[in-house]
C-alpha cells in the first residue's frame, strides 16, 4: 500500500513544518518512504497492513469503537513514521532563505531542527504505543468473535456391525 493509504502528504509536511515548495509530492512519493513505512507497520504486527485495509474499507458508521481507534492510531503512527524518516534530511530540503530576485537559496550550516526532531520522535513513540494497543484490541476482537459451526461429526449410539 502507498503512503497515501495511511496518511496525506500535507499531514507529513505539517508535522515537519515545511511547505509543498520545500518538500514536494514527488519526493514524498518516493518508494524509499513507502518501504520504510511498510517495514514500520509490519514490525508492529505482520498482518497489520492487511487488517488495516480491511477495517479502513468499512463504512466509518459501521466500525466499532475498537476498529475506529485502530484506524486512527494507524493513520497517526504512519504520519509520524514518515516524518521521522524525513527528519534526518530536514536541513537539506528546508532552506534558510529563498529569494526570487536571483533564484537564490541558502541552507542552514548547522541543524536548527533539533527541537522539531525531538518532538517528532516523542510523538512517534507515543503513537507507536497507541498503535500497539489498538492493534492488540482489534486482533482480540477478531479472535473473540465466535465462529458458526456448519458441520459436526456424530457417532451412532449402537454398533451397526454387531447389532443385526
Amino acid at each position: 500500500m502507498a503512503i497515501t493509504s495511511y496518511t496525506t502528504y500535507d499531514d507529513v509536511r505539517a508535522v515537519l513544518g515545511v511547505t509543498d515548495n520545500e518538500l514536494t509530492d514527488a519526493t514524498l512519493g518516493l518508494s524509499v518512504y513507502d518501504m520504510s513505512l511498510q517495514t514500520e507497520l509490519v514490525d508492529v504486527g505482520p498482518s497489520l497492513p492487511s487488517v488495516f485495509a480491511t477495517v479502513d474499507a468499512l463504512d466509518p458508521s459501521t466500525q466499532s469503537d475498537i476498529q475506529a481507534a485502530f484506524v486512527t492510531a494507524t493513520k497517526l503512527f504512519a504520519t509520524y513514521a514518515v516524518a521521522k524518516q524525513l527528519g534526518s534530511a530536514l536541513p537539506m530540503f528546508s532552506p534558510k532563505e529563498m529569494t526570487d530576485g536571483k533564484s537564490m537559496m541558502q541552507r542552514f550550516g548547522t541543524n536548527p531542527y533539533q527541537d522539531t526532531l525531538a518532538r517528532i520522535d516523542k510523538a512517534f513513540n507515543r503513537n507507536l504505543d497507541r498503535l500497539v494497543k489498538a492493534y492488540g484490541a482489534v486482533n482480540a476482537a477478531l479472535v473473540d468473535t465466535p465462529l458458526r459451526t456448519f458441520m459436526l461429526s456424530g457417532s451412532p449410539s449402537s454398533d451397526r456391525v454387531t447389532v443385526g
